[in-house]
């Protein structure tokens, strides 16, 4: 199939070039090599006919032959002291037949384990027996270890992110933890056990205790309980979650109906797509989240999609847009949806759409283009829509809508930005001002 690609995205009828023929002749080899056909044969065949005079026609036809698909063979694994070689195994497992990406994949894996340092992988051809034997380099990191960030927005203010972790829990990749984190709208922590690679490669899950502590536009909320989650990843960008939590909630300056005591008990289902073509200042990213929540005790139900999607145009110009959805039944006032501030609608202060009491629905959309100005600035113009309502026909009625500029700059944590941002929709009882905004990285 891949192979096949190839031809067909090579334009036909066009002017004669040898090099073309060589080049499709090894990118037809180069490629049926990343999927274990190393024994791959190309033989390119020419027919000449004169359409006239100083005017010849070539047709060529490509003989191919895959040959034997190769089978990934032994591992030798060296350089774990404390990590189980199983444990190991099984983050770098493969398919029975080589790729090449099937190779980075499980780099990747050891790697997001935390529990190493340096990972190297080599591979070697046993030509005789048709497979292919993989060598496996380690450096373990420290089990213990501890770390700190501190950031600034807007919105949150000052932000202090601590976590306490102990890598490689009985000689397997789950990992202890202890996570804090302040700012201005928020206090929690959480206590727990998270594994990446539960027994497979394919599997993920954690369970944790938690406690919270949230400032609203419109309440307060003290959380806490327990939290259990169990992921499948479904290929490499693909993963769905099934989550549990058993919460105990108190929300106070909230309107009358909402404040007090509250148990919920949950189970969701989430699917997720991730892509970014790289880690750090990416060109092209994928990011999808479908999530439906039920409750256990009450007749809450909740669904929610966001989407978001950075897209290369030409040079250095880039589009992104976000899109989010929300509809939900019989939630109290943290559980029903608000929009405004630096991840949605900007022209807005934080939960300004929806206030006091929050909405069963919502619609959200953000277009964006992004340019080079002067190195090494750069030039975002962007506009947002949205509403928050109780009925799902009213969605699109009265949208709230803003406008904003902003300036950034691409740095080894992500772009930089100053953002300002202008409402275009007045609110009854809301005042309307320029928006200001710093913040680092991207909001999906």
């Amino acid at each position: 199939k891949h192979v096949l690609n190839i031809f067909k995205s090579f334009k036909t009828p066009r002017e004669y070039k040898a090099e073309d023929i060589e080049r499709l002749s090894q990118e037809a080899i180069t490629t049926a090599k990343k999927y274990g056909y190393f024994d791959v044969k190309v033989k390119p065949i020419a027919k000449v006919k004169m359409l006239k005079s100083d005017y010849y026609q070539y047709a060529y036809t490509f003989y191919i032959d895959l040959g034997k698909r190769y089978e990934n063979g032994n591992t030798v694994i060296y350089g774990n002291n404390h990590t189980l070689e199983h444990s190991i195994q099984y983050m770098a497992s493969v398919d029975k037949y080589y790729s090449s990406e099937e190779e980075r994949q499980a780099v990747k894996n050891l790697e997001e384990s935390a529990i190493f340092d340096a990972v190297d992988l080599k591979t070697f051809l046993n030509k005789k027996d048709k497979k292919v034997d993989r060598l496996i380099e380690l450096k373990e990191a420290k089990r213990g270890f501890f770390r700190a960030n501190v950031g600034y927005n807007t919105q949150k203010r000052l932000i202090f992110e601590g976590s306490l972790n102990w890598a490689d829990l009985f000689g397997t990749p789950a990992m202890g933890m202890f996570d804090y984190n302040v700012s201005s709208l928020n206090t929690s922590y959480k206590i727990g056990v998270s594994d990446k690679f539960l027994f497979s490669k394919k599997y993920l899950g954690d369970v944790f205790y938690e406690r919270d502590f949230e400032i609203h536009n419109s309440y307060y909320l003290v959380s806490k309980g327990i939290n259990l989650n169990l992921g499948r990843r479904l290929g490499r960008f693909y993963t769905i979650n099934v989550g549990y939590s058993n919460d105990r909630n108190y929300v106070y300056n909230a309107p009358l109906q909402d404040n007090g005591y509250s148990n919920q008990e949950n189970v969701s289902f989430n699917l997720v797509r991730d892509y970014k073509n790289k880690d750090i200042n990416p060109t092209k990213i994928g990011y999808d989240i479908v999530t439906f929540t039920k409750s256990l005790k009450t007749g809450y139900n909740s669904f929610n999609i966001n989407t978001y999607y950075l897209i290369h145009i030409i040079d250095k110009v880039f589009y992104s847009f976000k899109f989010g959805f929300g509809a939900e039944n019989d939630g109290l006032i943290y559980q029903r949806f608000f929009l405004g501030g630096l991840k949605d609608m900007m022209g807005y202060n934080f939960e300004d759409i929806g206030s006091p009491e929050g909405g069963k629905y919502y619609g959200f959309f953000r277009n964006e283009i992004d340019f080079p100005i002067k190195s090494p600035f750069n030039l975002s113009l962007f506009t947002d829509t949205g509403n928050v309502t109780n009925r799902f026909s009213d969605i699109t009625k009265n949208l709230k809508q803003d406008a904003g500029i902003g300036v950034f700059v691409y740095t080894p944590i992500g772009p930089v930005r100053f953002d300002v941002a202008k409402p275009l929709t007045k609110i009854p009882s809301v005042q309307s001002s320029i928006k200001y905004y710093i913040s680092i990285g991207y909001f999906y």
